[in-house]
């Protein structure tokens, strides 16, 4: 069961479920090669009758909400500054705060291991203790595609009434494809550290305060939206021969 967020305000916990998938598809083909039934023995033997076989399946990854917590860069204060941060919803709010967007999507710039885009989310101008229109809303992000594609050929030979030779090729993950791992995937807080306020000449912030609350900096977590892991195995290609009765 999810924590409501803040319960005057429901419009916050509006959102797809973790359980949410957009979009499977699944396709299943077999085809049968000709006979070559007006050909000599050897003819048909060789080259009649093979059978092929595919199967292949696309899928979005499960939806899932990203989670912003609250930590002051104590290097970049002033001589003497003491934080006292340790939340940025601070009283009202159920804490962890999910993040602000910035307007692009989370899968914009999907690429290898690179899975969630950092660049959809920003706490600049974001008011501690407040929780503006732009925040993420529930279910915002989705977890890596699964594409495989598995492929067989097949061939069959006829000994005696009752028995057969079969002879068959299979090809798993045929095109090699990459499926990340959800499970591994870095979806922690998009910002490890924040300041608030304007730098003085030195490049130094006083603390965040009740007077001084606007973030003005947050600095990145590193390989945040990477996946570190695969699922599923790289192309893989056996053959069997084999007699059934």
């Amino acid at each position: 069961m999810q924590t409501r967020t803040y319960y005057p305000d429901t419009r916050l916990d509006r959102g797809n479920g973790n359980t949410n998938r957009p979009n499977n598809f699944v396709a299943n083909a077999t085809y049968l090669l000709p006979l070559l039934s007006g050909s000599n023995w050897m003819t048909r033997g060789v080259l009649g009758g093979w059978q092929v076989s595919g199967i292949t399946t696309a899928a979005n990854g499960n939806n899932f909400t990203i989670y912003q917590g609250g930590a002051e860069n104590t290097g970049s204060l002033v001589s003497g500054g003491v934080s006292t941060l340790n939340s940025l919803v601070q009283t009202g709010f159920t804490s962890p705060l999910r993040p602000l967007l910035t307007g692009q999507s989370c899968t914009t710039g999907r690429h290898g291991n690179t899975i969630i885009n950092p660049g959809a989310f920003t706490l600049v101008g974001y008011a501690i203790g407040t929780i503006p229109s732009n925040v993420e809303p529930r279910g915002f992000c989705g977890g890596p595609n699964f594409v495989n594609t598995d492929f067989a050929v097949d061939k069959n030979w006829k000994i005696r009434e009752m028995a057969t030779i079969q002879f068959r090729l299979d090809f798993f993950n045929l095109f090699n494809h990459p499926n990340f791992n959800p499970n591994s995937l870095s979806q922690g807080a998009p910002f490890q550290q924040v300041n608030c306020g304007a730098p003085n000449g030195s490049g130094l912030f006083q603390p965040c305060s009740p007077t001084n609350n606007v973030v003005s900096t947050a600095t990145p977590t590193e390989g945040f939206g990477t996946s570190s892991g695969l699922i599923g195995n790289s192309r893989q290609i056996q053959y069997e021969l084999r007699i059934n009765f």
